[in-house]
């Protein structure tokens, strides 16, 4: 038994995860036991004549409250799980960690059970209760989870050392890999839906708000499934159809640079530098719908991709690889059985909008005007637009005789469709930047209607700011209306000009002139344009269908609707 000043100190700790005294606590407890006024403390010399000295007797404290841990405790008397918790994240394939359990105490601990709650699909090995850990002992274990099992991970193994319970636990999400690719014969469709309450005042001016973070995004193609390939699916279907399953990223195929060797964890990569890989996420070695491997991604830069985990197999230069997503397959699946070996299926992945990653990029907007967005893509006039217009009116009809009906405005709603086809990479990603900007109906954008709407019958100087054209609008509207406050002057050389228009002067000749927002810095003659436009401020429709017909061709028709800003 150790002493120190005549008290004693108890040197072997008890084994509970919470309540390990130490030298340390002891001293502190001396210190409070025995430090306190005593006759030694009593004031000698009076301050004052008359000032009495008193003898004080040591007085007795009881104190409670928990022990301070110190740097002893830090790492001995108590048992350590290395981990406590294990996130196994993505379990697509079968995954292993390793756990290690230590006796930190400098006495044996008597490891006698290992209680296992909630762990379906999930293995640990090592050794096994009743075991003796001697003093300062460690033990090492092998946690295993396989993808069949519940969707989620939440277990506890419970190690139970000289009565006292130590849990280790284990999360992570269980998916399947959906191993049937597009039908590259038709176009995989992809959509993007935000969602946007729009609330519309007495004179049509509209507030939105958006009810979306980010937008939904579905995958729709058409697919063959052959020999073992339509096996796997028709299985995949009787055991999966209702969880969340790893879908690759079709549109994104990138490919290895070098050879990948079984074991390695760096993957280099060509043709990868848009696409929607990401640190934290999963990426698919792709050669077949029966030979390919999920890994997760620790962390991407175009060109290399580093695995958190060894790849199992060795992969040859020029294999694909996919960026992964999460989503689920649709609660009616119906196909084509062609042949005893071929099927045929039209399906619709909705993804997971938790897990999912757009790819849509931020950018700032390259044109503007007022400080709202002028988008001059010309679009694509392989198919005639729709177009229309809408009448703001009332009407009251009670069905057994004659109707009432009034406006409410004097004007109506112009709505069109516009197309664009996107060729390359950076051109797609520069729509998708575009489609981010909009977020759905929410931001509205400047957008020329590409047809003759005016002609310019005068040339206009470098410093003017006024244009003549042909009158076209006995209503008045050109110049006051707000859907007839901006136009483009799209001249013969590409070049497009945008300016808002204001102060309408009728000549009455048949021409009307009209104020610049600003000159246009060049002169520009009537035979240099092309055509001259209105550009009405538009609100995007909520739902966006990207077509892709190749992974570097894109066809897009969204429809817009004009408002007043």
């Amino acid at each position: 038994m150790a002493t120190f000043a005549g008290r004693e100190f108890t040197t072997t700790q008890p084994k509970t995860p919470d309540d390990n005294p130490h030298l340390a606590a002891q001293l502190y407890r001396y210190v409070l036991d025995y430090y306190f006024a005593g006759p030694r403390d009593a004031q000698e010399d009076p301050v004052f004549r008359g000032a009495r000295t008193l003898d004080l007797e040591p007085i007795g404290a009881t104190r409670s409250g928990a022990v301070r841990p110190g740097l002893l405790e830090d790492f001995y008397f108590r048992i350590h799980l290395i981990p406590r918790t294990v996130d196994v994240g993505n379990v697509i394939v079968p995954k292993t960690e390793t756990v290690y359990f230590w006796n930190a105490f400098l006495s044996d601990a008597n490891l006698t059970a290992i209680n296992a709650t909630h762990a379906e699909g999930l293995s640990l090995t090592g050794p096994t209760p009743t075991v003796v850990a001697a003093p300062l002992a460690m033990f090492e274990y092998t946690l295993t989870a396989d993808p069949e099992g519940p969707a989620s991970i939440d277990a506890t193994y419970g190690f139970v050392v000289d009565g006292i319970t130590y849990d280790l636990r284990i999360l992570g999400v269980r998916f399947a890999l959906f191993p049937v690719d597009p039908n590259q014969g038709e176009p995989l469709e992809e959509t993007l839906e935000w969602r946007t309450a729009i609330l519309t005042a007495g004179d049509e001016t509209e507030q939105a708000i958006s009810q979306r973070a980010v937008p939904r995004r579905t995958f729709a193609y058409t697919l063959a499934a052959d020999g073992v390939g339509r096996q796997t699916l028709e299985h995949l279907l009787w055991s999966a159809q209702w969880r969340a399953l790893s879908i690759p990223v079709w549109t994104d195929a990138a490919q290895l640079a070098a050879p990948l060797n079984s074991g390695g964890m760096s993957l280099s990569l060509s043709g990868d530098s848009l696409f929607a890989f990401r640190d934290g996420g999963v990426a698919i070695l792709w050669a077949s719908p029966t030979q390919h491997e999920v890994v997760d991604i620790a962390t991407w830069t175009p060109g290399t991709l580093t695995t958190a985990r060894a790849v199992a197999q060795s992969w040859p230069a020029g294999t694909e690889v996919f960026p992964g997503t999460f989503g689920y397959l649709p609660a009616e699946w119906a196909q084509q059985r062609r042949s005893a070996i071929i099927d045929i299926a039209r399906t619709v992945i909705e993804l997971d909008p938790a897990r999912d990653d757009a790819n849509l990029p931020v950018a700032a907007a390259p044109v503007t005007h007022a400080g709202i967005e002028v988008y001059l893509e010309e679009p694509n006039w392989r198919d005639a637009p729709d177009a229309g217009w809408s009448a703001y009116r009332d009407e009251f009809d009670p069905g057994i005789g004659p109707w009432a009906r009034w406006p409410r405005q004097t004007f109506s709603a112009f709505w069109r469709s516009y197309a664009w086809l996107l060729e390359g990479r950076p051109a797609i990603q520069d729509f998708r930047a575009f489609l981010a900007r909009r977020a759905g109906a929410r931001v509205p954008v400047y957008l020329p209607t590409w047809q003759d709407d005016l002609t310019l019958v005068q040339h206009i100087g470098a410093s003017d700011v006024a244009a003549r054209f042909a009158l076209v609008d006995p209503a008045g509207l050109l110049g006051t209306h707000p859907t007839r406050q901006v136009i483009a002057l799209v001249l013969r050389d590409g070049t497009v000009i945008v300016r808002g228009i204001s102060n309408p002067v009728n000549h009455g000749d048949g021409t009307i002139s009209l104020d610049l927002s600003s000159a246009t810095g060049q002169l520009v003659l009537t035979s240099d344009v092309a055509l001259v436009c209105y550009v009405p401020l538009w609100r995007m429709s909520d739902a966006v269908t990207l077509v892709w017909h190749t992974a570097e061709v894109v066809e897009c028709g969204i429809r817009f609707r004009a408002i007043n800003p």
